[in-house]
């Protein structure tokens, strides 16, 4: 059974390659049209990449919620972090464009670096000089009306417990800007995908948004009590989605 996982996920690298080079021509060209905002025209492009490495590796998602984000709207958007999945889950989910917050690492690697340097945004997280220009980076986002997109974890939760430790970034960032928090719950990535070896198999990818907070109603003293409420939805939401 290992070694079939480990071939289709050797098959879905591949897809992955395959299908960004017919994507990459309409980024270069929104890249050099409109610059930083060229995600609110191509969102659409990467969400039909997205949408076409689930349906050849056979992964399905399932909305398991009845909530919608607000059309038009710039969100601060957060989700728990399971699976290599969870990026092309959450833009084949999101109509909103949105930019990723993305390890710097990523963007060294060739062709797509260039992608998520130009389109998305990097951080270096061990570099506090780096982490506020790219904290004011993301600011400009959200004024120019693209949402931003963090996983407050930082890294794939590989533990039993249903979150791990929450970094204050994405919550600082709602308080300040003064946009909402959207809330994106994930289930069973790591049933598909395990953040440990190098697996993949076909099948569901449960989802739901759990909703929005209105971060304007908080200030930069209460970031943990913002946060708390932010993971105890998660949380709460994980639960239910795993007793239905």
């Amino acid at each position: 059974m290992r070694i079939l996982k480990t071939i289709w996920a050797a098959w879905g690298v591949l897809v992955f390659i395959i299908l960004m080079f017919p994507a990459l021509p309409f980024y270069i060209v929104a890249i050099a049209l409109w610059g930083s905002k060229a995600i609110q025209k191509v969102h659409f492009i990467s969400r039909l990449w997205a949408r076409g490495i689930f349906i050849l590796c056979g992964i399905f998602p399932k909305n398991m919620g009845s909530y919608k984000l607000r059309k038009k709207q710039a969100y601060v958007l957060i989700s728990n972090h399971l699976s290599a999945l969870d990026i092309p889950l959450c833009a084949i989910v999101t109509a909103n464009p949105f930019r990723f917050l993305s390890k710097a690492e990523l963007g060294k690697i060739p062709v797509l670096g260039w992608i998520i340097r130009n389109i998305y945004l990097t951080v270096d997280r061990g570099n506090a000089v780096a982490r506020q220009k790219s904290m004011e980076r993301m600011k400009d986002a959200l004024y120019e009306g693209s949402s931003l997109f963090i996983y407050p974890e930082g890294t794939r939760n590989r533990g039993k417990e249903l979150t791990t430790k929450f970094f204050d970034g994405a919550f600082r960032l709602a308080i300040e800007s003064g946009q909402p928090l959207g809330i994106l719950v994930i289930d069973n990535g790591k049933e598909l995908c395990p953040p440990y070896g190098f697996y993949l198999r076909p099948g569901r990818l449960k989802y739901m948004w759990a909703g929005e907070i209105d971060a304007s109603k908080y200030n930069l003293t209460e970031v943990d009590d913002l946060k708390n409420e932010a993971k105890n939805i998660i949380e709460n939401s994980l639960k239910k989605m795993r007793n239905e």
